[in-house]
């Protein structure tokens, strides 16, 4: 009896060192592959791939060229005014005109910008500066061949096609040659102005 205890003692202390050398001779790429070494919260590669990301910037960066012969200022009203309304407006516009527009955003939840938008028409609210201008003069636009972009698009002062007519406008005027924008669509707040050639 005592020498099946012996043997059952050697045999277990014969397979731990078994065990001990195979874990030390393996290859790391095999431990990791097994997930030694992973933290046990991580529930897959793709979360330990996000955890590896930099922090995402809050910082919106401005749309096209420096020295672009328009440039757009848009003051807009905090993070949930630029994701929903001015950003996506301004990326479409800014594609449209590539090279010939900057756009350029200016947080009006910043002291130092609103107190720079209350000198401008806009008197603090939203709205755009273009080439340093807010009321431009468009001929076709408007009461007296005028816009003024103040407020969001579709407020009652200037909407998507407004602003397509002024960039077109100013580009003719500096003669620089574009490629024409469609009419915007019914809805759009423009359609008044299908019929104009540009």
């Amino acid at each position: 009896m005592r020498s099946t205890k012996g043997a059952i003692a050697v045999i277990g202390l014969l397979a731990l060192l078994a065990i001990a050398n195979y874990a030390f001779n393996m290859d790391p790429t095999q431990l990791a592959a097994r997930g030694v070494g992973k933290d046990p919260h991580a529930h897959n590669d793709q979360d330990t791939a996000e955890a590896d990301k930099p922090p995402v910037s809050d910082e919106i960066v401005p749309l096209g060229p420096e020295g672009a012969p328009i440039t757009i200022e848009v003051f807009y009203d905090g993070p949930g005014s630029y994701a929903e309304v001015f950003g996506p407006v301004m990326t479409t516009m800014q594609a449209q005109y590539a090279d010939h527009v900057r756009v350029e955003f200016s947080d009006l939840t910043d002291p130092e910008i609103n107190a720079r938008a209350v000198k401008l028409p806009l008197r603090g609210s939203q709205g755009l500066s273009f080439n340093g201008e807010v009321i431009k003069s468009v001929p076709g636009e408007g009461n007296f061949d005028t816009v003024a972009f103040v407020g969001q698009p579709m407020d009652r002062h200037w909407n998507e096609g407004a602003l397509q007519h002024a960039i077109e406008y100013e580009l003719t005027t500096q003669g620089i040659e574009f490629e024409a924008s469609a009419p915007p669509p019914p809805g759009a707040g423009g359609d008044e102005h299908a019929g104009h050639d540009h």
